[in-house]
């Protein structure tokens, strides 16, 4: 059993991840369609991003479970492996959009069009995702010229990081042989159109301010083209004809700490002034997304951006909280707090040694959702303290029963990589301590 204690803390790993699991496993199709959430209609879509984040989520409880000798890891490496499978089919089926992006002049407005990008959804035929709305269909390929709030450029990079971790850690053998031919069929391209598009203007991580170019994007990209490179030489795919990347993957971190760092805060992001041309000053708030540029992407722009950029997440998002509301202005379901944010700050503190807040945070996640729902179930935010009371963006709360969005899959992956991570860094400082007292002894 991975039982441990610290302190005044008891958790069973092994335990703890079992209805967080069972649950998320609930969230995929056997050919990898992953719904974003099993409780809001708009969400029964899969999203790249979140379907990356539950795909590396899944790779870091089958190692666990694995150390563990447990045999569910089989179930969870072999679902992480139908995701990355059923999102490469996709990027397959947009090749077409990403050739159009790469030969695009990127100072036009229809370079902005989702018919130049891979939008950030997608249906279980991993085409365009069409729903029916108000008894009328609906598709997201009749909004190609104007619902460019479904361009997002973490898309692709999402979906090569997590490619690459579950091929570091799992084997080439989790992919099929369709999977490993899409991807040396489109990664060169997907490579090229990264490189192309990281200083023009998209949505960010939340679906909002498409006039503007955003630090959490740049940086999945700079971390997107090291994976690229990655699975490139463990596949035997040739990337030459673009060049030095290492060198650009320097220049686009140059980039960010140029564009988005100042006093050593890494800020949101800065205004598009048309093609690649950006402000030179950053629009000086900070977004929680910035959590997984440290966590995740790591660019190297200097340990000291790290350590501000953190302090600054914890006194304006957090103020005194559990967890984070996403920015300052949020208005979505008025500026709720977010769990799965709240749980990825849990994995940053854990695998920094800070048990103390790591702690705290799993524990109230699980006191005020897993606790009381027992099915494992963790919704997308809470209205607790949020940050505009008397706000409804768009009025989704209204238009969702005023109540949250439940049964998050990526609140779920992020609470299973938070435990993880968090029983990893209790056994390590157990295991520490008493290599010191032995050598006390001695």
């Amino acid at each position: 059993m991975s039982k441990f204690r610290h302190q005044k803390h008891s958790l069973n790993g092994l335990d703890e991840i079992t209805k967080p699991l069972s649950k998320l496993l609930s969230h995929i199709n056997d050919n990898g369609f992953t719904k974003a959430s099993l409780a809001y209609r708009w969400y029964e879509a899969s999203w790249f991003r979140d379907s990356s984040m539950i795909a590396i989520g899944l790779c870091k409880v089958a190692e666990f479970l694995r150390s563990s000798q447990d045999p569910r890891y089989l179930e969870s490496e072999t679902a992480a492996g139908n995701i990355i499978k059923f999102l490469w089919g996709s990027l397959d089926k947009f090749h077409s959009n990403i050739e159009r992006a790469i030969s695009a002049d990127t100072a036009s407005d229809r370079f902005r069009c989702l018919e130049n990008h891979v939008p950030a959804r997608i249906g279980e035929d991993g085409g365009y995702f069409s729903c029916m709305q108000e008894g009328m269909p609906y598709s997201d390929a009749k909004e190609d010229n104007k619902y460019i709030r479904l361009r997002q450029y973490d898309s692709v990079p999402l979906t090569i990081m997590a490619t690459e971790m579950i091929m570091d850690t799992i084997g080439e053998n989790a992919f099929d042989t369709s999977t490993k031919r899409n991807i040396r069929s489109n990664l060169g391209n997907l490579t090229a159109y990264m490189l192309k598009v990281y200083r023009t203007a998209s949505a960010n991580a939340w679906e909002l301010d498409d006039n503007e170019v955003h630090s959490y994007t740049v940086a999945s990209i700079s971390k997107g083209i090291r994976s690229a490179m990655f699975i490139a030489e463990r596949l035997g795919i040739d990337l030459s004809s673009l060049g030095d990347i290492n060198e650009r993957v320097c220049e686009i971190d140059r980039f960010i700490k140029e564009t988005f760092v100042r006093d050593d805060i890494l800020f949101k992001s800065a205004t598009s002034t048309g093609g690649t041309s950006v402000v030179t000053e950053p629009i000086r708030q900070v977004d929680a997304s910035a959590i997984f540029v440290f966590t995740l992407f790591k660019p190297q722009i200097g340990k000291n951006v790290e350590k501000a950029t953190i302090e600054r997440l914890e006194a304006d998002l957090f103020n005194g909280n559990v967890l984070p509301i996403r920015y300052l202005d949020d208005t979505y379901f008025s500026g709720g707090r977010w769990p799965l944010l709240g749980l990825e700050f849990a994995k940053y503190y854990a695998e920094r040694g800070d048990t103390e807040s790591a702690y705290k945070i799993i524990r109230y996640v699980k006191e005020q959702y897993l606790d009381i729902t027992g099915d494992g179930t963790i919704p997308e935010q809470e209205l607790v303290n949020p940050a505009h009371p008397n706000e409804d963006l768009d009025n989704w709360f209204k238009k969702n029963g005023n109540k949250v969005i439940g049964e998050l899959g990526w609140a779920a992956a992020e609470y299973l990589m938070a435990v993880v991570a968090y029983d990893k860094a209790v056994k390590d400082t157990v295991g520490k301590e008493a290599l010191a007292a032995v050598v006390r002894e001695k």
